[in-house]
């Protein structure tokens, strides 16, 4: 995976401001991503699902 140069840039700033990790950041943007789009697991640790 590959990530935009402006989209690290802000990555680094996030890093920098919020004192976490990288890691950290892009878990709980993730987790937000999935949970605004209903994407879940069917049944929890399995299959990704679209639940539209």
């Amino acid at each position: 995976m590959r990530i935009l140069p402006e989209t690290d840039q802000l990555l680094t700033k996030a890093v920098e401001e919020l004192e976490m990790n990288p890691q950290s950041i892009v878990e709980e943007a993730l987790l937000a991503y999935f949970k605004r789009n209903k994407i879940q697991l069917n049944p929890p640790n399995e299959e990704p699902s679209n639940a539209t």
